[in-house]
């Protein structure tokens, strides 16, 4: 609800509120998901380990980045996947 005071006018916005997307908090487990179709152009995983390959096309859903990281010593640790990557939109 916005109220506005002009004056002697008094203009009231009554607005649907929309709802806040789930955020997955940074030391829980999560993969990053393609949301649309693309073809990718450029990917860099900060944390996580990069699926994908440059030149590849994804579909909506498709996992880029998984949410773990595998080391010589460690073995497997799960992370919260972190990323840089570009991707040109494919309209058909």
């Amino acid at each position: 609800m916005n109220i506005d005071l002009s004056g002697t006018n008094v203009i009231v916005k009554i607005v649907e509120k929309t709802e806040k997307p789930d955020i997955v908090k940074k030391d829980e487990y999560c993969n990053i998901i393609s949301n649309k179709k693309a073809q990718i152009t450029k990917i860099t995983a900060r944390t996580g380990t990069p699926l994908v390959k440059v030149g590849d096309v994804v579909t909506e859903n498709t996992i880029l980045i998984g949410g773990w990281m595998e080391g010589k010593y460690t073995g497997v640790r799960y992370v919260h996947a972190t990323r840089r990557n570009r991707s040109k939109n494919l309209v058909y």
